[in-house]
């Protein structure tokens, strides 16, 4: 499908967006170039340069039998100057296709997974950082060592002067925050030496809507795409009448452990938010696990999760699976459920 150059708007950047469709606007080439690369990446595949010149570029599945393809063009103006980049066309089907996830250097340190942990221990050794990208992420770099440690170097180039002067932001931030949304709460904690320690926002519109939407809520932990903090941020989800999520409160942790988990639930409870009997899907944290027997929750694990944890465990287990743990979740009888549950087990993925 090709695009007449005269419909793309040039203020429409879109890069940086999370799918791919005919029309989207690049300031360069190589900006689109990234946009494709992480469009694969998301897929489980690479890509590569196909063809190019100064006004075109054709970039295709790494896989040389596969017909994944984005041409990318560069507008031609009416009075033959040139302006941004935009795709002309997509042939979005991976057919024949061997390609697996190859990611470059800028996406490796772009993960979350990578940043953290090489910002929590700046001598982390590449097969450490090898094991929990492929447990987390579900992507092996067992074979682009190079690229890590490169990776690494650009991650450790952070300024103490700049990260300094942020954490000392955060009680006015939290303090306008709180300012700006009545009854809402904003809370930070320092440590032993008056270093920041924690913080968690509790948002009152959607707390306090909590128990009139639908009757299930979401917690989990991720890791800050921060490079400067190791600490995690820690969420929990609520659904409204549209099936969208909305946050009802997260934080700002050292670590997803027992004494984090218990404070901020803690602190839901002191404000007169407690989602005791509610179910919650969640990742198999023992830590969440233990505190939910403590204090009553009711937890209920996240199929997504159960999916990363096979990736990460299994090496049989590939992404051709997880249809089937997808549909398993969807079942609406416990004859359909068993039938599913066996079928997985007769794939051998594990």
């Amino acid at each position: 499908m090709d695009v007449d150059v005269d419909d793309i708007s040039e203020g429409s950047d879109s890069s940086g967006s999370a799918c791919l469709t005919v029309g989207m606007v690049f300031e360069s080439a190589t900006d689109a170039l990234h946009a494709v690369q992480d469009y694969a990446l998301s897929l489980g595949k690479a890509v590569k340069v196909r063809q190019r010149s100064g006004v075109h570029r054709l970039i295709g599945c790494s896989s040389d039998g596969c017909e994944f393809s984005v041409r990318v063009y560069r507008k031609r103006r009416s009075d033959k100057t040139y302006g941004p980049w935009y795709i002309s066309s997509i042939a979005n089907d991976h057919v024949n296709c061997l390609s697996i996830a190859n990611p470059t250097r800028r996406q490796i340190t772009e993960l979350p997974t990578f940043i953290s942990a090489v910002s929590a221990d700046g001598s982390v050794t590449a097969g450490a950082l090898i094991d929990q990208i492929q447990s987390r992420d579900g992507i092996s770099l067992g074979n682009k060592r190079r690229t890590l440690y490169r990776a690494k170097e650009a991650v450790d180039d952070i300024s103490k002067e700049d990260l300094v002067q942020s954490y000392s932001k955060i009680p006015s931030y939290l303090s306008n925050f709180s300012e700006l949304n009545p009854g809402s709460i904003a809370l930070a904690e320092k440590d032993s030496l008056g270093h920041f320690k924690r913080a968690i926002v509790i948002v009152k519109v959607f707390a306090d809507a909590a128990r009139a939407r639908q009757g299930v809520v979401g917690a989990d932990c991720s890791h800050s795409k921060c490079p400067s903090y190791s600490g995690v941020q820690m969420h929990l989800a609520g659904r409204d009448g549209n099936l969208r999520n909305v946050t009802i409160a997260f934080g700002l942790v050292e670590a997803e452990d027992f004494d984090n988990y218990k404070w901020f639930f803690s602190t839901l409870d002191k404000h007169g938010y407690s989602f005791r009997g509610v179910p919650m899907f969640c990742d198999r944290s023992g830590s969440l696990i233990s505190v939910a027997t403590e204090m009553r929750l009711n937890l209920k694990y996240c199929t997504l999760h159960i999916i990363r944890n096979l990736l990460g465990r299994f090496r049989k287990f590939t992404h051709g699976h997880k249809n089937l743990v997808w549909s398993l979740q969807s079942s609406d009888t416990k004859e359909l459920y068993t039938s599913r549950l066996e079928w997985i087990g007769l794939s051998r993925a594990y």
